[in-house]
């Protein structure tokens, strides 16, 4: 016997009753009201402390680093901090290295006088930029123990309470830090989700601040370190940078016309924070006077100075 094709089959269908409606509807208002209502609010904290220094994140809009500069002369701040990560976009054609150097021209176009002390981070710094400014302002403090161990940051819109969890995870209890959101008016935060900016800056910060609450658990020495080896290594690439454009500069170059058509650069090895190291100077003049060959005639009379001691990787080394 053939068995019969089926294309479909019947089954029993469980609906919803009135009662299930309305719990269903209920339960869709808490989620509007915990999630679509209030997290824009929840994120963008507003919880000032009484303190004199004040730290301004330096990515913020013009008509933030404005209020800011306001809320700091009307509180009677006494130190002007402002974090900044560096301008990568076409580097090489911008007047500033990093955000907090734009936001702190801009600032003092307002009239600002007082001294603004910057937190930046190098360029080596890739990820986690947000804490890696919270170890740079500490950093800073650790440079200023005469500073009260309070402070404001001045951020705006949903990126506020993360930012405070970063600067708590940087600065550790023996710190009160407090946070002020100011207003982001890129898009509306009642209704944050009828926008695409709003909708995109909430839900990453909402995913954002509970991963890091939950599983970013940094070492702060780590990232000291990283932080002071990017200085040095961004150090030595301008020093270099500097030296190329002096060597290309046919007025002061030491080069020839014909060979300085063809410069590109002087060549380098990378820039290894291993190979800064510390010696010891110990002057002994007592050496003859010899004559140094130079890349011409002239042979100037030289005597040596002293040795630097340090060692490199369990050896013992010495230069002259």
């Amino acid at each position: 016997m053939t068995p019969k094709l089926r294309i479909s089959v019947k089954r029993k269908c469980r609906k919803l009753t009135f009662w299930g409606w309305l719990l269903v509807l209920l339960i869709l208002y808490l989620i509007y009201r915990i999630f679509l209502g209030d997290i824009c609010a929840y994120l963008s904290v507003n919880d000032p402390i009484a303190a004199k220094t004040l730290v301004v994140e330096g990515w913020v809009d013009d008509h933030a680093l404005k209020d800011a500069v306001d809320f700091y002369q009307k509180n009677n701040y006494r130190h002007l901090i402002i974090t900044g990560i560096p301008i990568t976009q076409r580097k090489d054609f911008v007047k500033f290295k990093n955000t907090a150097e734009a936001a702190s021209a801009m600032i003092k176009s307002f009239g600002f006088t007082d001294s603004i002390y910057k937190a930046v981070i190098p360029t080596t710094i890739f990820i986690d930029r947000t804490y890696n400014t919270a170890v740079s302002t500490r950093i800073l403090f650790e440079q200023h123990p005469h500073w009260l161990h309070s402070f404001n940051i001045f951020s705006v819109g949903v990126h506020a309470r993360r930012t405070r969890l970063m600067f708590d995870r940087a600065f550790g209890k023996k710190y009160r830090i407090g946070i002020i959101s100011d207003v982001d008016h890129t898009f509306d935060p009642d209704h944050w989700w009828r926008s695409s900016k709003g909708f995109r800056n909430v839900s990453n910060e909402f995913v954002a601040f509970f991963y890091v609450w939950a599983f970013f658990h940094p070492d702060y020495s780590v990232f000291k370190k990283n932080l002071l080896n990017g200085f040095y290594v961004d150090t030595v690439e301008m020093e270099r940078k500097q030296k190329d454009l002096e060597v290309a500069d046919s007025i002061h170059s030491p080069l020839d016309s014909a060979t300085l058509t063809h410069f590109k650069g002087l060549h380098y090895f990378p820039v290894d924070a291993n190979y800064r190291i510390r010696a010891k100077l110990v002057v002994d003049t007592t050496g003859p006077v010899f004559d140094m060959a130079t890349n011409t005639a002239r042979k100037p009379k030289y005597r040596v100075y002293g040795h630097l001691h340090f060692r490199m990787h369990d050896t013992i080394c010495q230069l002259t």
